[in-house]
């Protein structure tokens, strides 16, 4: 069998064939504003304890996305404290407000049951520990966050956060963590001198500067802070006491 080529003088031109990635759009989907329920997110709040170990404190607290995700409320984990929530629900693609309220247990998060918005004035009314609407930092549960930071920084261990912020004061903060502590493990190491690390220090940009300061209080506002001090040591002395006897009762049983 003949297997030779026949040359017919066809020229075929094909033109070059690149290959490439090609970015594709992506679709994030339709964007709204958070709304009720959907703004706060618990945290469990853990402390240094007087054996140095990190435990829970017996406090939760409440963050708000919509502010940077900054604490917005603390809450004793014993007590039942309620928030009824407007209630919005989707209808296809619309999402509107409903005219029932979700009560819903802050400590938990579990929803408890729903209401009208006819009996919210009332329900809140029978309910001491129950808040309507959108959360608003108070000075309570701000002096009851400090009291627990306090209480925790003088049991913390070398290394921790808590513990560099007791001992370097002011010139702590969050900006530049990393930073500063590589900085100050070159001062435990012996590799520069207290002198040296300052100016170190002194040389990092921190954006807290920015800033604005804090008004000074007065006497009256001095006063209420010293009260508010008392009653939320008081309360976390008393979280402290229960938990202690919970563990004993275990260790018992």
């Amino acid at each position: 069998m003949n297997t030779e080529l026949i040359d017919t003088g066809l020229t075929i031109d094909l033109p070059a064939v690149q290959i490439g990635l090609i970015r594709g759009e992506k679709n994030y989907g339709p964007f709204r504003e958070r709304v009720t329920c959907e703004k706060y997110f618990r945290q469990s709040l853990y402390i240094f304890n007087e054996q140095g170990k990190y435990v829970d404190s017996g406090f939760v607290q409440i963050n708000d996305y919509t502010n940077m995700c900054k604490m917005i409320k603390i809450c004793d984990k014993s007590k039942k404290i309620l928030h009824l929530f407007e209630r919005w629900e989707h209808y296809g693609t619309k999402f509107y407000k409903s005219n029932d309220f979700s009560i819903t247990d802050l400590v938990s998060g579990n929803t408890i049951g729903s209401l009208k918005a006819d009996y919210v004035a009332e329900f809140a009314h029978d309910n001491e520990s129950c808040f309507v609407g959108d959360l608003e930092k108070d000075d309570y549960s701000e002096m009851l966050l400090e009291c627990l930071n306090e209480y925790s920084s003088v049991n913390a261990p070398p290394r921790t956060y808590a513990y560099l912020k007791k001992n370097l004061g002011d010139k702590m903060c969050d900006c530049n963590l990393l930073d500063k502590l590589e900085i100050d493990d070159l001062l435990r190491n012996g590799e520069i001198n207290e002198e040296q690390k300052q100016e170190m220090f002194k040389s990092l940009i921190c954006s807290c500067k920015n800033m604005p300061e804090k008004p000074e209080l007065t006497e009256e506002e001095k006063i209420t802070r010293a009260e508010l001090k008392l009653q939320a040591q008081a309360e976390i002395a008393e979280v402290f006491l229960r938990i202690n006897s919970k563990k004993v009762e275990e260790t018992e049983l």
